[in-house]
């Protein structure tokens, strides 16, 4: 009769299991890790992933003209501001929105 114990094939399979979900884990993070380089590659991953969202474009000119970009990033945020104002106009049911 099997046992249930250490050497079990049902203990094997789970640590097997596990360790394959750590390594698929360890793989996903060090796909990110360029990501995290600076605040302007993090938010820049951010509004390439949901573009339609206002604040990635908010905070990437925020990045933008922290890291010396002064002109790029005031351009960025007024997009996402615009983004912004176009969102809440909808949600109202504004339709005298110029956007």
């Amino acid at each position: 009769m099997p046992s249930d114990g250490p050497g079990s094939r049902t203990a094997i399979a789970v640590r097997c299991a596990i360790v394959v979900w750590l390594a698929w884990c360890a793989i996903l993070t060090a796909r990110y890790v360029p990501v995290w380089q600076s605040p302007v590659t993090l938010w820049s991953h951010a509004v390439e992933r949901a573009p339609w969202l206002p604040r990635g474009h908010i905070n990437l000119g925020k990045a933008t003209i922290t890291a010396g970009d002064r002109a790029r990033g005031l351009k960025i945020a007024t997009y996402g501001y615009e983004l912004e104002q176009r969102r809440f106009d909808a949600a109202r049911g504004d339709r005298s929105s110029p956007w």
